[in-house]
């Protein structure tokens, strides 16, 4: 599973008297697959598509999914915070996405469908000014996942 895990070897020789055992450990860390279904999903469009352009107080569904290392396997587990910060001023060009009236989450935890195999936060914008933000889903294996989108 993701998270740091210790990994430990020893030697131990057959010929004691001139050789000497020997053993080591080390912690290693295991991270997300980034292979797969590592970006935020739609509506949000990723680089290299245009920025997503939403308008001022509506929600904006963050989805992505995670996999462990082997690529395949749905993370269902994970524990993953939202973090949004304001980058710039201004009205914002680009596409202007679908508004979404689903009532925004409070805290700053997703939430895991197992229907989709998605983990979502409906992200609220209200009280918001336009410009550009960046939203960051920080994950517990230390990884994260960025965009950039903006708001008018």
């Amino acid at each position: 599973s993701p998270g740091p895990h210790p990994l430990g070897v020893s030697f131990a020789p057959d010929d004691q008297t001139n050789y000497s055992g020997a053993a080591k450990t080390v912690s290693i860390t295991v991270l997300y697959s980034t292979a797969v279904g590592h970006g935020f999903l739609q509506p949000i469009n990723t680089p290299p598509q245009v920025e997503s352009v939403f308008k001022i107080g509506s929600t904006i569904p963050v989805k992505f999914q995670l996999f462990l290392a082997d690529g395949v396997t749905p993370m269902s587990t994970a524990l993953a915070t939202i973090q949004v910060n304001k980058v710039s001023s201004g009205v914002p060009s680009g596409v202007n996405e679908t508004v979404t009236s689903t009532v925004p989450n409070q805290g700053i935890n997703f939430r895991y469908d197992p229907t989709s195999q998605q983990y979502i936060f409906n992200l609220g914008t209200k009280g918001w000014t336009a410009g550009s933000y960046q939203i960051t889903a920080l994950l517990d294996d230390g990884g994260q996942i960025t965009v950039v989108i903006g708001v008018r």
